[in-house]
């Protein structure tokens, strides 16, 4: 599992196949209504093609701490390359960006030393 605490706007690397773990710190006096990950091609894309949400049960929290998981089986579906992820925050009715990134699959094993 690739595990990384995201400070804002910093590339990732996805090993296909794999799962990917992300923790993320967000301080609000309120709950999120959902934190979504998404993968997409472009920016201007609409779609993801790998995403994790609270709503689909791979985003927990415990603190102001998030965790994200995108499941191996999901990643196994993206080709090799470079795309964009993003960080989205619905709270109060409203959707807010908070990291908008690169995201790079590759096959292999990443090496974090």
């Amino acid at each position: 599992m690739s595990c990384y605490n995201l400070p804002f706007n910093i590339p990732v690397t996805i090993i296909i196949g794999r799962t990917a773990s992300f923790a993320i710190e967000i301080d609000l006096s309120d709950e999120l209504d959902d934190l979504i990950f998404g993968v997409k091609q472009t920016v201007d894309d609409t779609s993801y093609i790998c995403s994790a949400s609270m709503t689909d049960g791979n985003v927990t929290k415990n603190g102001n701490t998030y965790y994200l998981t995108v499941p191996d089986e999901t990643t196994a579906s993206v080709s090799a390359g470079k795309y964009v992820y993003e960080i989205m925050a619905d709270y109060g009715g409203e959707r807010f960006a908070i990291v908008l990134s690169q995201a790079t699959f590759r096959k292999g094993v990443i090496n974090n030393a």
